[in-house]
């Protein structure tokens, strides 16, 4: 597999259900997945580089793959279908994370 220098990716609103392919890039740092139909967060463990996150508008119900993520700062995760505040415990393991978008979800009602 060849590394890619790609840093930054836009995918948004490309009616994406998943989240794979991406293990070629190891130097990605901002990641827009917002507006698909995604509905789990797995496959990013070889993301660590990962700074940015947003995957708003989605169908998220659980926030599984996340915590690798260890050089996250910003996750934005707004209108999506997250439903219980025990979901959210994983963020804890993110040590840098300063901003957290989980407006528009049923936990928030």
């Amino acid at each position: 597999m060849i590394e890619t220098r790609l840093e930054e990716l836009c995918l948004e609103d490309n009616r994406i259900t998943q989240i794979g392919g991406l293990g070629a890039c190891l130097n990605l740092k901002r990641l827009d997945l917002g507006s698909n139909k995604i509905a789990s967060v797995a496959n990013l463990e070889k993301l660590t580089a990962l700074t940015q996150l947003a995957l708003e508008d989605n169908e998220i119900t659980s926030l599984e793959g996340i915590p690798c993520c260890k050089s996250l700062m910003e996750l934005y995760l707004g209108n999506n279908r997250l439903d219980q505040l025990r979901q959210i415990q994983a963020l804890k393991l993110l040590p840098k994370l300063i901003i957290c978008d989980l407006s528009d979800n049923p936990l928030c009602e």
